[in-house]
């Protein structure tokens, strides 16, 4: 088992301050909290990761997935699953793929970068006690991704964020 693969996270220190997020971009696991939620969207997202195990945020860079991302996997923190973030530069197709723990949720960021047969291995590994999300950064997608149709997933769009800004 490579032990390099996966950082748990845990949702500490999370950002109080709105003014680190007014940026809207790099924003991650510890703007959970203080940035705006859409909780229809998110609620949404988990009810199909729960039938189907696996999901794909796709959007352009700036469009709040890795955001949306986050806030999916502290739902799941919130109800005691273990978070863990995949890095993919340790991974190699000839590794037995084992993970870290049961009732765990893995999230695999800008999985653009792999390619289809290692995504489909990692997708493949998914099970009601080991949940997957992976977030697909359309802007820097240089190949073809129409085999993401198979997967549940949702495309996300940047003016849904600048909505959900001006509520806030």
């Amino acid at each position: 088992i490579n032990h390099n693969l996966f950082k748990l996270i845990s949702f500490d220190n999370l950002d109080t301050e709105y003014s680190n997020a007014l940026s809207c971009s790099g924003l991650g696991e510890n703007d959970v909290e203080v940035c705006p939620r859409d909780n229809d969207l998110i609620l949404d997202i988990k009810r199909k990761i729960d039938l189907s195990n696996k999901f794909v945020i796709k959007g352009k860079t700036g469009s709040g997935k890795s955001l949306l991302t986050f806030q999916v996997a502290k739902k799941y923190h919130d109800e005691n699953w273990q978070v863990y973030k995949l890095y993919k530069d340790n991974l190699s197709e000839k590794e037995r793929f084992v993970y870290p723990s049961e009732k765990c949720f893995i999230i695999v960021d800008d999985a653009q970068t792999i390619n289809q047969s290692l995504f489909e291995l990692i997708a493949d590994y998914s099970n009601k006690n080991c949940l997957i999300l992976f977030n697909w950064n359309m802007s820097t997608n240089t190949v073809n991704d129409d085999f993401l149709y198979s997967y549940p997933n949702i495309s996300i769009d940047f003016t849904k964020q600048i909505e959900l800004l001006k509520e806030f």
